[in-house]
């Protein structure tokens, strides 16, 4: 039976006479819905006739079925209550846990309590009206215990107070639940003295009527006139908890990475003879290579042990990994031809001394990543001209020897972004959210994932690809083409490969289209009826350099022919002029316009444009 009764008369909610096999459970609608910076409290008798080693007396989630669920909850553990919030457990969650079992067969009043504080000392377990000794079983939580997204749940009633819950053999088994009573406040000790009889679920607590002091004592007295009675500091508390609300708001939208605890203690780790698991051999310990740097004896031997060991001052081989990545990703191929293996199957080093040195030199400022980029990209070695004699190719096909520039295609983001920068549509803003670029319609649809991609407008179309939103399972395709990784799996070093796909990708792409239109019509307003001036300029712009007299010719009959088409197909104009998202100047001559935004696609196309030299 239940009867609902007005907050100010009593408990939000009352259950009475409710008996559990183990095998069924009672669902209490519409109410029990908390956050972390709310109060309230419970009141219910149990009888429980067995001694479980976990037993959901109640709970409020989704579904209790793993450290995910979010939500409070009321336990019997191996007889002794336990109540806690938990955002995830055990890493953002608060518990506790009395240290007292409850009797079996005959019947117990159990009061819980909790301030809003998100600490464990504001959860108070009372047996039959008496404060409960509680030992702290988690004591972390800032974030809120209920999904964002859980609240319509709330609403329409999918989320709900269960009583005894059914989860692999933890419910409340074979025992007694009488008189539930859930409130929206924090009971004072003076309250739960109130109800500690059964069948007073409906009883009001007298507003004008202060309990005896001979009974409670002048400390509870004082906590319930404080409470109830007193208007400043029910006013105070009223502050505070919009306070604690505006935190939890504000705590929630912040996101996170999960990362393991380090154990207390670590469990024991044998050497497993012919790597069978269930054949340990002798005991080992935590170590690292002695040939390399023996451990520290001052360090912890746990994570954070094994990052100093790894930055340590007298252990080059991690600076000599990260400067090798630097000087392939400059070089396109590292001073260890195996970036990805340095162990004893990997290359030799073909500079070891220079390896040597810059790792050095990397340790000693600060392991500052920027500053290695600036002192590779300013040495001599790298501003070498990339063009050799036939003689020099032949002797050193691979520039083994560094005796001419780097010459290497750009990674798949680099040749998006370079298109953008030259175009000037380029977002130079740092940091944020990852975005969604323009996308083929329909691919994370048709990879199956029940996802849907919602492209992004404004300038974040035009952030830098390092902002792309990649999905593992339909990742960009267009990055993809020019040997992007998909990130399903850690991968040290990208393959180059030239395909036609990739010609296609920038000569339809939008996003390049869109660039070559709006870089066009940059160059029609600067050099206004001067189509040498405008080949000139777009040639510099993406290759580096000034066309030579045939590419200038080629380029030339290509804008004649362009123009001519588009003077007779102004719809095709159009729609080119049309592609992206920015706004074009439809004041322009649509021929000239169209036949120029194709020329500099063209030369987009070019194999300067995306090569490093």
């Amino acid at each position: 039976s239940t009867n609902v009764a007005k907050l100010e008369d009593g408990p939000v909610l009352v259950v009475g006479a409710l008996q559990f096999s183990g095998d069924n459970q009672a669902v209490c609608k519409g109410v029990g819905h908390f956050t972390r910076a709310d109060t309230f409290s419970f009141s219910l008798w149990l009888k429980p006739t067995e001694r479980q080693d976990r037993a959901v007396v109640l709970h409020h989630s989704r579904a209790w079925a793993d450290s995910g669920s979010r939500g409070y909850e009321l336990v019997l553990d191996h007889g002794r209550p336990f109540f806690g919030l938990i955002h995830f457990w055990p890493g953002n969650a608060i518990a506790v846990r009395a240290k007292q079992a409850l009797p079996t067969n005959e019947w117990s009043q159990i009061v819980v309590t909790y301030d809003g504080s998100s600490r464990a000392a504001g959860i108070q377990l009372y047996l039959n009206g008496v404060p409960l000794k509680t030992e702290v079983v988690r004591d972390h939580l800032y974030k809120d215990i209920v999904h964002r997204k859980e609240w319509g749940d709330l609403e329409v009633g999918k989320i709900n107070l269960t009583l005894a819950g059914r989860f692999r053999d933890s419910g409340f088994k074979n025992g007694l639940m009488d008189d539930l009573q859930v409130f929206d406040v924090a009971l004072t000790a003076a309250e739960v003295k109130a109800i500690g009889t059964p069948s007073t679920a409906s009883a009001s607590f007298p507003k004008n009527k202060q309990p005896a002091e001979t009974v409670l004592g002048v400390p509870a007295t004082l906590d319930y006139f404080l409470a109830r009675q007193s208007e400043p500091y029910q006013a105070a508390q009223a502050d505070l908890k919009k306070l604690r609300a505006q935190e939890n708001t504000l705590l929630n939208d912040i996101p996170e990475i999960m990362t393991m605890q380090e154990m207390p203690q670590p469990r024991p780790t044998f050497l497993l003879k012919r790597g069978s698991y269930d054949a340990p051999g002798d005991p080992v310990q935590r170590d690292t290579p002695a040939s390399i740097l023996s451990f520290p004896t001052n360090a912890p031997r746990n994570r954070l042990g094994l990052a100093e060991w790894m930055v340590d001052r007298q252990n080059p081989l991690t600076a000599r990994v990260v400067v090798n990545r630097i000087w392939k990703l400059h070089f396109g191929r590292g001073i260890v031809a195996t970036p990805d293996d340095f162990g004893s199957q990997g290359k030799l080093p073909t500079h070891p001394e220079l390896l040597e040195w810059l790792a050095g030199w990397f340790m000693d400022n600060g392991w500052d990543v920027k500053a290695l980029h600036r002192l590779i990209v300013n040495s001599a070695t790298y501003r070498q001209s990339s063009q050799a004699s036939h003689e020099l190719v032949e002797r050193d096909p691979f520039n083994l020897l560094l005796a001419r520039g780097p010459k290497q295609r750009l990674q798949a983001e680099q040749i998006r972004d370079c298109a953008l920068a030259a175009s000037g549509l380029l977002n130079r803003t740092i940091g944020g959210p990852s975005v969604k670029p323009y996308q083929p319609a329909g691919l994370w649809e048709a990879a199956g994932t029940g996802a849907k991609y919602t492209q992004d407008t404004g300038d974040k179309l035009y952030r830098r690809s390092l902002y792309t939103f990649v999905k593992r399972t339909s990742p960009p395709p267009s990055l993809l083409t020019f040997d992007a990784t998909s990130r399903e799996v850690c991968t040290a070093k990208r393959e180059t490969t030239t395909t036609p796909l990739q010609a296609l990708v920038l000569m339809n792409d939008p996003q390049f289209v869109e660039a070559a239109r709006v870089m066009s019509q940059r160059l029609l307003k600067t050099f206004p009826s001067d189509e040498n001036a405008q080949i000139r300029e777009a040639f510099r712009e993406l290759t580096g350099r000034l066309p030579d007299e045939k590419e200038t010719a080629i380029l030339r009959q290509l804008f004649a022919e362009q123009k001519e088409f588009y003077a007779k197909e102004t719809g095709e104009a159009d729609k080119l002029l049309a592609t992206g998202e920015s706004k074009w100047d439809e004041k322009l001559p649509r021929a000239d316009f169209a036949a120029t935004t194709v020329l500099v696609n063209t030369i987009m196309n070019f194999d300067e444009f995306v090569m490093e030299r």
